[in-house]
C-alpha cells in the first residue's frame, strides 16, 4: 500500500482524529490528530537524453552496446 494509502488505512483501523474516525463509523482504537495531515506531494525528476532517431531502444535491448554505450568502451560486434 506504501505512503499513499497510510493515512486511509490507519483512520479505518480507528487510528486518527477521534471525529474523522468516528464519522468513518469506526471505533477509535488510538486518538490521534496528526494521521492524514501534513502530506506532501514528492517530486521526482532525473535525466534526459536526445538520441538519435531508432537508437534509444537498440541500445537498452543489447547488453554489449548498453555497456558499451555507458561506459565509453568499444567493442567489436
Amino acid at each position: 500500500m506504501g505512503s499513499y494509502g497510510s493515512p486511509q488505512l490507519l483512520l479505518v483501523s480507528g487510528i486518527g482524529p477521534k471525529a474523522e474516525v468516528e464519522d468513518l463509523g469506526v471505533a477509535c482504537q488510538v486518538d490521534l490528530a496528526g494521521v492524514g495531515k501534513s502530506l506532501k506531494d514528492h517530486l521526482m525528476a532525473g535525466p534526459t537524453y536526445k538520441t538519435p532517431p531508432g537508437t534509444s531502444g537498440q541500445y537498452l535491448s543489447h547488453p554489449v552496446k548498453s555497456v558499451s554505450t555507458t561506459f565509453g568502451i568499444a567493442f567489436d560486434d
